[in-house]
């Protein structure tokens, strides 16, 4: 959301109109391994595209003021959420599947952590997504000066400390240099520089998921709703996969009444269920998956 609230070059409105006089939309997304930034245009205005996109990730200013509006908008997200059983439900399973690894956590946050997140740490997380986006070494530039958003020497050691601390402690080798303010080169902190190197993880598991959710869409669906349908204990049953770089899951669940799934009478059968398909994913042709893989 800050990324959005203004630059160096455009405030927050200048970035709306810009883009909108355009006939465009500029937005973005957060998965649990990925951030996206990303507008739609016209194929004659990417440039006016590409360089809005560049310049908010890597020149928002991260004004204070803004950042106390905009944590009380996540707060009541976060409230909102957890308000929401069908919301809530997903969360509660992403934990039990990852437990204490951060796939585990929800993508919001908690509202201990928003509560109480600085400034300093958000640019910890910003320098983060160089990382996960295959960085290995980052120089930095911190302009310095009277017109700068960093105005003395002792702001940018301190600023230079903090992204250094992070990459050591990430594996992320960042080199901070300080340079007199220059307004051709503008008041803001950011990459100058960015290596992409071989992150390769060593012993990666192939997940299966695609392949085995073909599997459940070759007539169990109805099969199953049969079996659950007809006793009024189920209203919908899904499933889903999903990837991620180094693991993923199936996942299926069911939407029951209120009443029935207060008495839980029908846990069983829906447990049950889901072991059959288990199996029978288990021991179907292998040759059914490997166009999956």
């Amino acid at each position: 959301h800050m990324a959005f609230k203004g630059t160096e070059r455009r405030d927050a409105r200048a970035i709306a109109e810009e883009i909108e006089s355009a006939g465009g939309e500029i937005n973005a997304a957060t998965g649990m391994e990925t951030t996206t930034y990303y507008a739609k245009v016209l194929k004659g205005d990417w440039p006016l595209a590409l360089d809005i996109l560049a310049d908010i990730f890597s020149h928002s200013i991260l004004d204070p003021g803004e950042l106390e509006r905009e944590r009380d908008v996540i707060l009541q997200e976060i409230a909102a959420a957890n308000d929401q059983p069908d919301d809530l439900v997903f969360d509660l399973a992403q934990a039990a599947c990852y437990g204490g690894h951060p796939l585990g956590r929800s993508i919001l946050g908690t509202a201990d952590l928003i509560a109480s997140v600085s400034r300093e740490q958000m640019v910890a997380s910003i320098l983060s997504k160089k990382l996960a986006a295959g960085s290995t070494h980052l120089l930095i530039d911190v302009p310095v000066g009277p017109s700068a958003k960093i105005a003395n020497a002792a702001d940018a050691m301190r600023m230079r400390k903090l992204f250094e601390f992070v990459g050591d402690r990430v594996g992320l080798k960042v080199e901070v240099v300080t340079t007199d303010w220059d307004p051709f080169l503008k008041n803001g902190a950011g990459t100058a520089l960015g290596l992409l190197g071989d992150r390769e993880a060593p012993g990666r598991v192939a997940a299966c998921a695609k392949g085995a959710t073909s599997i459940l869409a070759r007539g169990h669906a109805c099969r199953i709703l049969g079996m659950i349908g007809n006793r009024d204990s189920a209203r919908l049953l899904l499933r889903f996969a999903a990837d991620r770089k180094e693991t993923g899951y199936l996942r299926m669940f069911a939407v029951t009444g209120l009443g029935i799934l207060g008495e839980r009478k029908d846990v069983p059968l829906l447990r049950g269920i889901a072991f059959d398909l288990d199996a029978e994913i288990r021991n179907d042709p292998l040759d059914t998956l490997a166009g999956f893989m």
